[in-house]
């Protein structure tokens, strides 16, 4: 199974739709941006190769303050969300990472769902 070479490919279709930066490995971060990574696959097809895929959307922000963080990251849901259609749902949550920052991130999560074939 291909998944990381998937979400490299996705991830620069994402960028170009929406015109944001998307990266795959926190080493490639750039805020503000979203994190991709898949979260769930479902073998939901006859032929035992095929996935469903949930990919899971990490909207980042580079405001100074978790205030400005969430506006920033808004903004980019804004984007993907009109160039994507994600839906009614969108998770607030916190990251730690500290090649990105020594405080908890304050972050959006979205998800998206596309077909995985071998």
């Amino acid at each position: 199974m291909q998944l990381g070479q998937d979400a490299r490919t996705l991830a620069e279709q994402i960028a170009a739709a929406a015109d944001v930066a998307v990266f795959t490995d926190y080493r490639d971060a750039q805020l503000p941006g979203v994190m991709l990574m898949p979260d769930r696959l479902v073998f939901d097809r006859l032929d035992g190769t095929t996935a469903t895929v949930t990919w899971r959307l990490v909207i980042f922000g580079s405001g100074a303050g978790a205030a400005d963080a969430l506006d920033d990251a808004g903004a980019v849901l804004a984007r993907l969300n009109a160039a994507l259609g994600l839906g009614d749902e969108i998770e607030a949550s916190t990251v730690s990472n500290p090649n990105l920052s020594g405080d908890p991130l304050p972050v959006l999560v979205a998800t998206l769902t596309t077909e995985h074939e071998e």
